[in-house]
């Protein structure tokens, strides 16, 4: 009885822990990371700078302190495209860059270079992304495209996760609404009651939050919701990850808004008239 029971206790722990394992790869999938790199005017290493990474989207904050190298990862960071990073050093001004763009499962380079000197915060500078490495990410091997709030505000396309799989190379859309990568073109590999194809693909997979949405059905996703609360949507096209089930289609990935300590909202107008369409 006592080995019974103990086994019944060793098998309820190892279900535990693994269901705990699952739920923290979970969590830490839908974040990203910036490597922050730290040098002096003449480009010699920084050791010892404390970095801090914040942004009014979200309550996380990430803190660190570079090593030898001048090198230190933030990692565990929610999307967002307004990233403020803070370095701070002895013998040498602080500097603050501002709009950082950060996204689901990359890594982006952020170089800072410090003036020698004591005093308060030097300057403010916000840097287009290209300038700071983040247009590569150079750890991944996955084939994606990001698309984030600036990028959908700028897009006369409809205002659903659905609509904005279009801005992914090598999709294309089809009558049902339903995009494949499949050798960028649709394809049909679902049969109807009648023996003919549904012009649906069932190699893509649908994401919100980590959760599987994907209708099993049909083949296509499962649920609708205001694209208002969607912080990024990752498309994934090729080098598709082994822990995302399906077949070789797209993977499109939601993560929504996160929140931060500030009020924030959004008032939208759209309007279609006869004579903006073709």
């Amino acid at each position: 009885m006592f080995t019974n029971l103990f086994g019944g206790r060793l098998r309820l722990a190892a279900v535990t822990l693994l269901f705990g394992v699952a739920f923290s790869s979970a969590a830490i999938a839908a974040t990203g990371a910036l490597e922050v790199k730290v040098t002096d005017t003449e480009g010699n290493p920084v050791a010892g700078a404390a970095v801090t990474a914040s942004t009014p989207e979200s309550l996380t904050q990430k803190s660190g302190t570079t090593g030898a190298d001048g090198a230190v990862r933030l990692v565990g960071l929610d999307p967002s495209e307004d990233y403020v990073v803070t370095v701070v050093a002895e013998g040498f001004r602080p500097q603050r860059n501002e709009g950082l763009l950060v996204v689901t499962d990359r890594t982006y380079n952020v170089p800072f270079m410090l003036q020698a000197g004591e005093g308060d915060i030097e300057e403010i500078i916000t840097y287009g992304r290209s300038g700071l490495g983040q247009v590569v990410d150079t750890t991944s091997s996955v084939v994606s495209t990001d698309v984030t709030l600036d990028f959908i505000e700028s897009l006369p396309t409809g205002r659903t996760y659905q609509s904005y799989l279009q801005a992914a190379p090598t999709t294309k859309p089809a009558l049902d609404g339903n995009p494949s990568s499949k050798s960028g073109l649709n394809y049909s590999d679902i049969v109807d009651a009648n023996g003919n194809t549904a012009g649906k693909s069932s190699d893509n997979v649908y994401y919100i939050d980590g959760i599987n949405i994907t209708d099993n059905r049909t083949g296509t996703f499962g649920a609708n919701f205001n694209s208002e609360i969607i912080q990024e949507q990752q498309i994934v096209t090729g080098g598709v990850p082994a822990e995302y089930e399906g077949g070789q289609g797209l993977v499109s990935r939601v993560i929504t808004k996160s929140g931060g300590n500030e009020w924030h909202g959004s008032v939208n107008y759209y309007t279609q008239s006869d004579s903006l369409v073709a």
